[in-house]
């Protein structure tokens, strides 16, 4: 909306030097104040961790900036949508004046630490995260009144945020859900919190289940961290609807360290929804219509700031690169770093090791010396050379301490790379599919000495306009062992724009391991028109040809055959020139090829007269011959 304001005011502003201006400015305020003076549903998305993400934001009438914003997140198997349609958040949002942004998770399932998540490597903390300075570079919100609920799923991820990036939230209410049971949670501070389960939920069982822990056990858990006096305030709340099958009991612990509070709505007979909710929408037992918990939540939310908005903590980590040559490559690691009060840190990063016992750390710095951009830019970066590191996938965390007030947040960002391998494409066999389309059948081979690479996937991707399609996206490969070549069977089909197609692809292959990508290679593949119309021509054995003319001046022609026999089944082709020292002057072919018959042409325009050898290699196959070059 800010920006929104910012480009009308600089499309009316064109009309400024009319006769007509006091009319454009009258118009301009009506316009402005039109565009606040109603409700709006926005939609958002931006790239985190190579993943799109999206969420959905309320304005409501009046918004300005400096408002308070609500995180609402929802349930397993729903959406944003759904969520914001059942809670009826919005409607409170409205009269009350706050934000409230509804995110979406990845396959609709919230990495809250359940062991059965289908991607357990989607990192929604540190989207959450980066979702809050999305918002308030959008909106600037006030940062100290942002506020967290959700529902079932959503309520585990609430209790999952708060306890891990606290430091963002000023309260949290979770809804139907609970801790899961042999989670570790360490919230930084007493945290005020919310929580509302029904006595006979059959999705998340208020008695728990052996992925969560009881309601009892989680309202527990937040009186301890909390440090409440067990005096709670307990009411029985009046049944405004005796035809909704259960009833409300409202405790409240008011008597808690640093000014926190608990509270707990515990539905009796109530199911697994959210009170006050829309009907038909959730059929999971009974709906309570004795309150509206949107109102609750916001009732109990609006009166807190959070304390720790102005604590220095991670906005981002970034590496070098996702593959090192072990003893050999230096990693360079960078953070960025919120620090809007200018407090003292300490930045560390720690590297640890998947299958091997090897930590290690060193320190960022912020003094534009150590790879980071300028001192006191709040960008900090170190190096650390990789010796002793032997093959194998590592993991990189970061540490900031903000010695100011002796506070250190957990950062939601970790990458990750490799010493392992590397995994190559070792060739990328193809063949014409009917209805202009190629079929790929690439081939990896593990050139590492030591891992084997388990869990393989292999995307391809391309920009070139004259791609129309690739099905499928990724292919899953075995594991493959050290020196060991796999692949043959997974096809990649390309389909193509005949009308434009240049005769080449260029296209990008990702390999990931346990779903990060630690291998990319960018390639171009050429297909001549006559591989395309007769397969017959196809070459039976390896063969360069002399250079013709030759003598030249300054140019000649070079043919050579790829076979397509057993093993030998294409791959990348280098044809290089080298003078008579065996100095390299000029490299013709670089890329992957498969089995045909290629001519290239050579201008030595550049070159003195003399002796030189062209030499061509494919794999295992190595050919040179002799040219002369006469001036």
């Amino acid at each position: 909306m800010r920006c929104e304001k910012q480009n009308l005011l600089i499309s009316l502003s064109k009309h400024w030097k009319n006769s007509n201006y006091s009319i454009t400015v009258f118009l301009l305020v009506l316009f402005l104040s039109y565009i606040n003076s109603f409700a709006q549903v926005q939609t958002g998305s931006f790239v985190f961790e190579g993943r799109l993400r999206n969420y959905i934001v309320f304005l409501p009438q009046n918004f300005q900036s400096n408002m308070a914003v609500v995180f609402n997140l929802h349930g397993l198997s729903v959406s944003a949508e759904w969520q914001m349609n059942y809670s009826l958040m919005n409607e409170v949002a409205d009269t009350a004046g706050f934000i409230v942004v509804y995110p979406n998770a990845i396959s609709n399932d919230w990495n809250s630490g359940s062991l059965t998540l289908s991607e357990p490597n989607v990192n929604d903390v540190g989207f959450i995260s980066t979702l809050i300075d999305t918002v308030d570079a959008h909106y600037d919100i006030d940062l100290s009144r942002i506020y967290l609920c959700g529902l079932s799923d959503g309520g585990f991820m609430t209790n999952r945020l708060i306890c891990e990036i606290g430091h963002r939230f000023a309260t949290g209410a979770d809804v139907a859900g609970s801790l899961r049971a042999g989670r570790v949670y360490s919230p930084l501070r007493p945290f005020p919190m919310l929580i509302c389960h029904g006595t006979l939920d059959n999705v998340v069982p208020y008695n728990g289940s052996s992925g969560a822990l009881s309601t009892q056990a989680e309202l527990n858990f937040w009186i301890q961290e909390n440090v409440c006096q067990l005096n709670a305030d307990t009411v029985l709340l009046l049944n405004l609807d005796p035809n909704d099958g259960c009833i409300v009991e409202k405790i409240s612990y008011t008597n808690c360290n640093e000014e926190s509070s608990v509270m707990f709505f515990k539905i009796l007979g109530g199911g697994h929804q959210w009170p006050g909710g829309a009907a038909g929408l959730n059929p999971y037992g009974n709906l309570n219509k004795d309150i509206n918990l949107s109102a609750e939540i916001w009732k109990f939310c609006k009166n807190y700031h959070n304390p720790l908005v102005d604590l220095a903590f991670a906005k981002s980590l970034e590496i070098s690169r996702k593959y090192f040559s072990p003893q050999i490559d230096t990693l360079v690691a960078t953070v960025q770093l919120s620090n809007p009060k200018e407090h003292q840190v300490e930045v560390l990063a720690m590297i640890q090791g998947e299958s091997s016992a090897l930590q290690d750390s060193f320190q960022l710095f912020d003094d534009g010396m150590h790879n980071d951009k300028n001192s006191n830019d709040n960008f900090f970066a170190g190096i650390k050379f990789l010796s002793g590191f032997g093959e194998d996938m590592y993991k990189v965390k970061i540490y900031n301490n903000d010695l100011t007030t002796g506070t250190s947040p957990l950062c939601p960002f970790q990458s990750r790379f490799t010493t392992a391998g590397p995994v190559i494409l070792d060739s990328i066999p193809f063949g014409v599919v009917p209805g202009f389309k190629f079929g790929f059948k690439p081939y990896l081979k593990n050139i590492g000495t030591v891992k084997t690479i388990n869990t393989i996937k292999l995307k391809l991707s391309s920009n070139d306009p004259w791609i129309i399609n690739i099905t499928p996206v990724d292919k899953n490969y075995p594991n493959i062992q050290p020196g060991q070549t796999i692949g043959g069977t997974q096809i990649f089909t390309v389909t193509y724009d005949s009308t434009s197609f240049p005769g080449y692809f260029n296209l990008k292959f990702e390999v990931s391991s346990d779903d990060y990508i630690y291998w990319v290679v960018d390639t171009t593949i050429i297909v001549k028109p006559t591989e395309v119309e007769n397969d017959l021509v196809t070459p039976s054995v390896f063969k360069l040809d002399q250079n013709y003319p030759n003598p030249f001046n300054p140019t000649t022609k070079i043919s050579y055959a790829i076979p397509l026999l057993g093993g030998a089944r294409g791959g990348l082709v280098t044809l290089k020139v080298f003078d008579v020292l065996g100095n390299e002057v000029a490299t013709l072919i670089d890329e992957y090829r498969t089995a045909g018959n290629y001519e290239v042409e050579y201008d030595a325009s550049n070159l003195a007269s003399g002796i030189y050898f062209y030499q061509l290699k494919v794999g295992e196959f190595i050919s040179t011959k002799k040219m002369v070059l006469i001036r």
